[in-house]
């Protein structure tokens, strides 16, 4: 609510979140018996919600490998992340601007063999100026 100039930015802003994490939960409930949801699933989820177009003709380019497996208990707090995100990217960041594109990669960082991290980075080019915004962040630990 500190964020929010009114009380209807904050009813719609909290909506969206609520909304994020149903979506978040519904791919969870969709799971089958050892499955995981995947972190390219949850990225692509997000994206459709807020309409976002993915790939060549696309605002967004996807720049990372496919089928990276969370736990489960992850996937709710990566939804907000993934969540926030977009949102700032649509509303402020470089989504806004007419020619502006947004870059989303990620890796997987290993530690004696073991997939133990999950690296997310976002670079933002503002229209024809070419201004980058990036940003980094290591965004999950894996327990198996």
């Amino acid at each position: 609510m500190r964020t929010s100039n009114t009380f209807e930015d904050f009813k719609t802003s909290y909506h969206d979140r609520l909304e994020a994490l149903a979506r978040a939960q519904g791919l969870l409930f969709r799971m089958k018996k050892g499955d995981r949801v995947t972190f390219d699933e949850l990225l692509n989820t997000e994206l459709a919600a807020q309409s976002v177009r993915v790939g060549e003709n696309g605002l967004v380019t996807l720049d990372g490998p496919k089928g990276v497996r969370l736990r489960s208990s992850t996937v709710q707090t990566l939804a907000m992340v993934l969540h926030e995100l977009v949102t700032n990217a649509v509303k402020y960041g470089a989504l806004k601007q007419p020619n502006g594109h947004l870059t989303v990669q990620w890796r997987q960082e290993t530690l004696g063999g073991k997939w133990q991290a999950l690296a997310l980075s976002r670079l933002e080019r503002k229209g024809r100026a070419n201004a980058f915004l990036g940003c980094g962040h290591r965004a999950s630990k894996r327990a198996d």
